[in-house]
């Protein structure tokens, strides 16, 4: 519903919650790094997941209806996104928000960085990613199979 609630926790508690995660490299393809930084692997958090990605050319996914709001602010180079009959373009310094279960494409003209929150976490159970011939250009079958056995190790 939106709303958050608010817990009290005394100066002690709140600096034993404090923790370093390190970022984990779960896509690492030959079009596509993307960096785990909060999620399912790098910090087992399933409620949610941070990631920035780093795409080293040209490219594009398959479509894909995730079962996770994303919430997308381009960091270097363009992002467009193909959903409906609607092409939406954003640039550096811009966002998207992505609601759950919206079937959409995703296009790199250029290389690209971008940073992806993902809620709940991303999971390739989650991803609704479908198959389609020639356009998973960004990531290969190696690629994938890691980052499913990542997530089913985490």
């Amino acid at each position: 519903d939106g709303s958050f609630a608010v817990v009290a926790m005394n100066a002690t508690e709140a600096e034993e919650k404090a923790t370093m995660v390190k970022k984990v490299d779960v896509v690492d393809a030959p079009g596509i790094t993307i960096s785990e930084h909060f999620g399912k692997v790098a910090s087992n958090d399933a409620a949610m997941s941070l990631a920035r990605a780093v795409v080293k050319g040209a490219s594009e996914e398959a479509f894909q209806a995730p079962l996770f709001d994303e919430f997308v602010v381009c960091d270097e180079g363009s992002i467009e996104f193909l959903f409906g009959d609607r092409r939406l373009t954003i640039g550096p310094g811009e966002g998207i928000f992505l609601p759950k279960s919206l079937r959409v494409k995703w296009i790199w003209p250029t290389a690209t960085q971008y940073t992806v929150l993902c809620l709940p976490a991303f999971s390739p159970e989650l991803s609704g990613r479908e198959a389609e011939e020639g356009a998973t250009v960004a990531k290969d079958s190696a690629s994938m199979a890691r980052l499913e056995a990542l997530h089913k190790g985490a």
